[in-house]
C-alpha cells in the first residue's frame, strides 16, 4: 500500500480545483461581456415603448386570426374545395409572419433607439479603426433607408392583399343573399393588420434580447458550477492533506495543492474573487534537528503586516515551503514552538536547526 496515498488524494484534488477555477475565470469574462452588453442594450433602449409595442403585437395576432377567419377560409376556397381549419390558420399566421417582416424593415425608421443600437453593433464589432466610425454609421444610414423603401412595398402590399380579399368576402355574401357586410367590417381585418405591422418593430429586438438573457443564465449557472466545483475540490485537497499529516505523511506540496491551501486560508467562497488567479510569494526551509532532518515539524510565518502564513510541515528531508499572498517580507518563522527572527526573503532556501540560529540562506537555483 501506498505510505503517501491520502496525500496523492489531496494533490489530485487540488489539481482538479485548480482545472475548476480556471473554467470558472474562463466562463466569468464571458459572463462580464455578457453584463455589460445587455447594459448598453438597456441604456441605448431605455425610452423605447418596448413591452407595449410587443405585447400589443402579441395580442394583434389571435385577435386578426379570429376576425379575419371566414375570409381567409374564402381566399384559400379558390385554390381548394373544402379548406382545412389548420391551413386557414397556417395562413393566417403567415399573414402576421409578413407583418413582422415588413415592420422590422420598417424599424429603423420609426425607432432611433434601434438605429443606434445597430449602428452600435456594427461599430463594436467592425475590425475598422476608431476614426472610420463615421463611415460605417453613414453606410447603415444608407441601408437603413433601403430596407425603409423595401418594407413600406411590403406592407402596402400586404395591406391592399387584405383590403382585396375583406372586399371579395363582402361582394360574395351579398350576392348569396346572406347580409350586407358594413365599411366597418370590412376595414377591420385591415386596421388589425396594420396594427401588427406598426406595433412589430421591436419583435426582433425582443427575441435577441431573450436570446443574450438565456446565455447569461446558462453561463451563470456554467460559473456556478465550476466555481462550486473549485470550492468542493479544495475543501477536500486541504482535508485529505491534514488527514496526511496526522497519518505521519510528509511530502512537500505543490503548486495547486499550496493555491488550494491559501484558498482555504484567506478566501471566502462567496466571494468573486475565490477562482482568482493566486500569486503568491514563497520561500523554501531546510529544517535538522540536530544531524537529522527534523521530519513533519510544524512550521508558520509572521509578516512584517502581522499578518501569518498558512501552517505547513517538513517532509522527510526536513523540507517545507512557507507561501503568503503579498509583497510583505518574513518577520519571523515559527519552527516547533520555536521562533526565528528575519526579515526572510521569498525566493531563497533558508535553513534552521532547532534550538539553534538560522543558517545562512541560500538562494534557489
Amino acid at each position: 500500500m501506498n505510505p503517501h496515498i491520502n496525500f496523492k488524494k489531496s494533490q489530485d484534488k487540488a489539481v482538479l480545483a485548480a482545472y475548476s477555477a480556471g473554467e470558472a475565470r474562463i466562463i466569468r469574462d464571458r459572463l462580464t461581456i455578457l453584463d455589460q452588453t445587455i447594459k448598453t442594450w438597456d441604456k441605448i433602449m431605455n425610452n423605447e415603448p418596448v413591452i407595449l409595442y410587443t405585447v400589443i403585437f402579441m395580442i394583434s395576432i389571435p385577435v386578426e386570426l379570429w376576425l379575419s377567419f371566414e375570409m381567409y377560409k374564402l381566399l384559400l376556397s379558390s385554390f381548394t374545395t373544402s379548406p382545412a381549419i389548420w391551413m386557414v390558420w397556417c395562413l393566417g399566421i403567415f399573414t402576421a409572419a409578413f407583418a413582422a417582416l415588413a415592420s422590422h424593415m420598417l424599424s429603423k425608421r420609426f425607432s432611433i433607439g434601434l438605429k443606434s443600437l445597430e449602428i452600435h453593433h456594427e461599430i463594436s464589432n467592425s475590425s475598422e479603426l476608431g476614426n472610420l466610425s463615421v463611415e460605417i454609421e453613414e453606410k447603415a444610414v444608407r441601408r437603413h433607408k433601403r430596407q425603409t423603401i423595401l418594407g413600406a412595398i411590403l406592407a402596402i402590399t400586404i395591406l391592399t392583399i387584405v383590403f382585396m380579399t375583406s372586399l371579395l368576402r363582402s361582394m360574395l355574401m351579398k350576392e348569396m343573399n346572406e347580409r350586407d357586410i358594413t365599411i366597418i367590417e370590412m376595414l377591420i381585418p385591415l386596421v388589425v393588420v396594420f396594427v401588427e405591422i406598426i406595433t412589430g418593430i421591436y419583435l426582433s429586438y425582443c427575441i435577441n434580447y431573450t436570446r443574450l438573457l438565456i446565455s447569461r443564465a446558462k453561463c451563470q449557472r456554467t460559473f456556478d458550477t465550476h466555481k462550486q466545483n473549485c470550492i468542493n475540490h479544495t475543501n477536500m485537497a486541504y482535508a485529505m492533506l491534514i488527514e496526511s499529516r496526522q497519518t505521519g505523511e510528509s511530502c512537500e506540496a505543490t503548486k495547486d495543492l499550496c493555491d488550494a491551501m491559501y484558498r482555504v486560508s484567506y478566501c471566502s467562497p462567496s466571494s468573486p474573487s475565490y477562482i482568482d488567479e493566486i500569486n503568491i510569494k514563497q520561500c523554501r526551509l531546510a529544517v535538522q534537528r540536530g544531524k537529522a532532518p527534523a521530519i513533519n515539524a510544524r512550521v508558520i510565518g509572521t509578516l512584517q503586516n502581522t499578518g501569518i502564513t498558512s501552517a505547513t510541515f517538513t517532509n522527510d528531508q526536513g523540507e517545507a515551503v512557507l507561501f503568503w499572498p503579498t509583497d510583505n517580507l518574513l518577520h519571523s518563522i515559527e519552527i516547533e514552538g520555536q521562533i526565528f527572527t528575519g526579515p526572510f526573503h521569498p525566493n531563497m532556501t533558508h535553513s534552521f536547526c532547532l534550538n539553534e540560529k538560522p543558517l545562512i540562506a541560500i538562494p534557489l537555483n
